[in-house]
């Protein structure tokens, strides 16, 4: 009796053993099914980026991963806001068990108070499509040391664009040097009075693309020590934001004729952009001619007063905004 009894209890936990054994084997959770087929992972994917000063540019670095088995492939890149001024290029699709870096640029001159950005990265393995996320959080303060406009757009000309750097406790101003940083620009220092001082950005003949190029203004401040003021060096023929519905034109004059091109939502538009009405003392329409999703247009820039503009063209059935920026430089 002892020894059946024995027996059966030792098939019993043999059975067990092995049921065990092969539920275990069969992993179905989430992670398992990500690597079978492939994930992109970030890392950080959350930036506690505490107490900053909402001036100047901050660099954050980021690393890409796919732990999976096959190869993900990489959308395009969204942002949240336009803090986020710049990221350095993606490779379009990741292989197993790949990893590449990835950065980002945020201009913490247009970040107030406490805030949390994001930035977006679809992607697609085995058939399905998903999306990553990068949060940025944090509190910006206002900085002692301001100016104004808080960034230089230099167009493809030679242009002198003034900047008024000043404290914003009205205290008095003692600059100990202000450094360029990039390539085909300069800067003088003018208008220097005990709490201001102007300074004078001239562009060279020709436009040269330079990435996070900027101007950084030296102190004996105690409170703040430098100043980085982001320069943008924009064409204003096919400058088109990621948007597709902010163009940038950068410097340009009273009276000077420009090229703009857009996408239509639809290729069944057919009635031209129209000047919103708004904008009618900025911007004269020239003419405009649809190729495809493509609206070319031309475009005279008013008269007025130097410094930066916004103009609007509006497209009808369904309605588009376009929204076109530039500095003016008044005659």
């Amino acid at each position: 009796m002892n020894r059946r009894f024995d027996s059966r209890l030792v098939r019993c936990i043999l059975a067990a053993s092995l049921a065990i054994f092969t539920s275990c084997s069969q992993d179905d959770s989430p992670t398992a099914a990500a690597h079978a087929h492939g994930e992109l992972q970030v890392f950080p994917d959350t930036v506690e980026m505490g107490t900053i000063e909402s001036s100047g540019t901050l660099e954050l670095d980021f690393e890409l991963r796919n732990p999976g088995l096959q190869t993900v492939e990489i959308g395009e890149v969204r942002y949240s806001c336009n803090c986020i001024v710049g990221g350095s290029p993606i490779d379009s699709s990741l292989g197993p068990e790949e990893s590449q870096s990835f950065s980002i640029t945020v201009d913490t001159s247009v970040l107030h108070g406490e805030f949390q950005r994001y930035v977006f990265l679809p992607w697609s393995a085995g058939g399905h499509q998903h999306q990553s996320k990068i949060t940025l959080r944090g509190y910006a303060k206002s900085p002692t040391l301001r100016c104004e406009p808080r960034r230089v757009y230099l167009g493809r000309f030679e242009a002198e664009l003034p900047v008024r750097v000043y404290r914003a406790d009205h205290g008095r101003l003692s600059i100990d040097e202000v450094v360029c940083h990039g390539e085909g620009f300069s800067v003088t220092m003018t208008d220097q009075t005990l709490t201001s001082v102007v300074l004078m950005v001239r562009g060279g003949d020709e436009t040269v693309a330079v990435d996070h190029a900027k101007i950084e203004v030296r102190t004996s401040n105690p409170s703040q020590t430098t100043l980085e003021i982001p320069v943008h060096f924009l064409d204003s023929v096919d400058h088109i934001a990621s948007s597709s519905k902010d163009i940038y034109l950068g410097a340009v004059r009273a009276g000077e004729l420009c090229e703009v091109s857009f996408q239509a939502p639809t290729a069944s538009v057919t009635d031209p952009p129209q000047v919103h009405s708004d904008s009618q003392e900025k911007i004269e329409l020239v003419t405009s001619r649809k190729s495809g999703h493509t609206w070319e247009s031309q475009i005279r820039i008013g008269a007025g007063e130097s410094g930066f503009e916004e103009a609007i063209l509006e497209l009808e059935e369904p309605q588009e905004l376009i929204r076109i920026r530039f500095w003016l430089i008044a005659e």
